[in-house]
């Protein structure tokens, strides 16, 4: 599927106190992991649980339509004009059920979010995920981006080497598709793409699992556009997709219990610390809070990490 290829330098994930407790305040620890390696987690939550209500929705009739049309080139199979046109249906249906295992749910995408915006320092990102402007932006290096790792915990109780329980998310996050026109292009890619995989299918040259890997292909690619009204947000997204039989943790939330995963990076490395560095929000006893992060950093081994404050001129 289509990517992003230039990941910027710093990425920032904003949160309240308890998220970043929750990602740096008690560091683990993997068998079988480099040696002394301590590693924090960030939560990816289940897409339909966010904040836009036409999150995984907005691209659907462009996606099925640009399907749709692959479908009617006439250079085109009639076994694979039927599977595209299929795949166009389960898409403007929005149930992506699949088919590997007999007790296999729906698929669905889980999604940490990041913001390229104001180097860290944007007022409504601070009003909508900062908690009122009292919180933090965890600025991510970009080495760490594409070293994450979501980790199989019943595999690791079992004593696996570290390789086999915990699975590196290698494509690091995507950049966020805003409009119509935005998204358009990218459905358009996206279902160029799925046509040729199945032609390539058809003729023995590749080896996919139909419907499931294209079920999974187009959450993925749905995750990656919203509405225009959130473009000042400069979203980038690492996804990663439920294949229809994993169980994920819960927390309570806005919309009630929220289905999440954890995605677990290395707290830092020869590279330097994973967070390049920690904006704090511009709310009440911004110094206090500014000395309570220098001294979670030094607990956690990562003194590295540049804690700043946020100019933005609001009280909170």
């Amino acid at each position: 599927m289509p990517r992003s290829i230039d990941l910027p330098e710093t990425l920032y994930h904003y949160t309240d106190s308890a998220g970043l407790l929750g990602i740096l305040g008690n560091p683990v620890e993997f068998d079988g992991a480099p040696r002394n390696a301590r590693y924090g987690s960030l939560w990816a939550t289940d897409a339909r649980y966010l904040n836009d209500t036409k999150e995984l929705r907005f691209g659907t009739k462009l996606l099925a339509s640009e399907l749709e049309e692959q479908a009617r080139d006439t250079a085109r199979t009639p076994a694979v004009a039927e599977r595209l046109l299929e795949l166009a249906r389960t898409v403007r249906a929005g149930t992506f059920e699949m088919t590997w295992h007999k007790d296999a749910h729906p698929a669905t995408p889980f999604v940490t979010c990041f913001s390229s915006a104001s180097k860290g320092d944007l007022l409504s990102q601070w009003r909508g995920y900062g908690d009122g402007g009292g919180g933090f932006a965890l600025g991510f290096a970009r080495s760490t981006l594409t070293k994450f790792y979501e980790v199989n915990t019943k595999l690791h109780d079992h004593g696996d080497p570290f390789g086999l329980f915990a699975n590196q998310l290698l494509g690091g996050p995507d950049q966020v598709k805003y409009g119509r026109r935005e998204a358009r292009h990218l459905m358009m890619e996206t279902a160029s793409e799925m046509a040729a995989d199945l032609e390539a299918v058809e003729r023995g040259q590749k080896t996919l699992s139909w419907p499931d890997v294209f079920y999974l292909g187009s959450i993925e690619q749905l995750a990656k556009v919203k509405h225009k009204a959130f473009a000042e947000e400069s979203e980038w997204r690492l996804i990663t997709k439920d294949h229809g039989m994993e169980h994920p943790e819960f927390r309570a939330g806005k919309l009630g219990v929220i289905p999440y995963v954890k995605l677990f990076f290395q707290l830092s490395d020869a590279a330097g610390p994973a967070i390049s560095e920690i904006v704090v929000g511009p709310g009440p006893e911004q110094s206090l809070r500014v000395d309570a992060v220098k001294r979670l950093l030094d607990k956690i081994g990562s003194s590295g990490t540049r804690v700043r404050r946020s100019k933005a001129p609001f009280r909170g």
